[in-house]
């Protein structure tokens, strides 16, 4: 706290911060007045994204661009629906660990094909951490994870029923 102000700095600053305040209390005599100086910092807080069945019907999402739409960490390219690839912060999707409730989804479909083939309306939720930096994000996630969880069945039913058909 300098002068009754409370201070946010960055790892660095505080590092830096501590080398200078260590190297001129050494040159400075025991009898000298000093002040006080308190530093706070904030731990980084990783980029997360989660998208629920609510926000997808809203979204009205036909493929991966519609379900990605509002995300401007995650883009989609290619034209069709089974030629789309995920980027996230520009790193594609086989740097990034892609799972459908948990299996995770390696190699390609076919040749100029996305590796990623899903249904939106089958979506439960969708989970978007951006850049490496979790354990829990598993192997292969140099750009991130990207967590798909499908509906259950009983999602699928109206409230009361118990069997549905099409």
């Amino acid at each position: 706290m300098i002068h009754g102000r409370t201070l946010n700095l960055s790892q660095l600053t505080l590092a830096i911060s501590a080398a200078f305040i260590s190297g001129t209390t050494a040159a400075q005599s025991p009898d000298a007045n000093h002040e006080t100086l308190v530093v706070t910092g904030n731990p980084l807080q990783m980029t997360e994204v989660v998208i629920d069945a609510d926000q997808l019907d809203k979204r009205q999402a036909n493929d991966l661009s519609d379900i990605f739409r509002a995300d401007p960490e995650v883009s989609i390219g290619g034209g069709s629906s089974v030629s789309q690839k995920i980027y996230v912060r520009g790193l594609e999707d086989n740097m990034l660990n892609v799972t459908i409730d948990g299996a995770t989804q390696s190699g390609n479909i076919y040749h100029h094909q996305g590796r990623l083939s899903i249904e939106p309306e089958l979506l439960q939720q969708v989970e978007v951490a951006a850049g490496a930096g979790r354990a829990t994000n598993g192997p292969g996630a140099l750009g991130g994870t990207i967590r798909f969880k499908t509906k259950n069945p009983e999602d699928l039913l109206r409230n009361g029923e118990r069997y549905g058909a099409w």
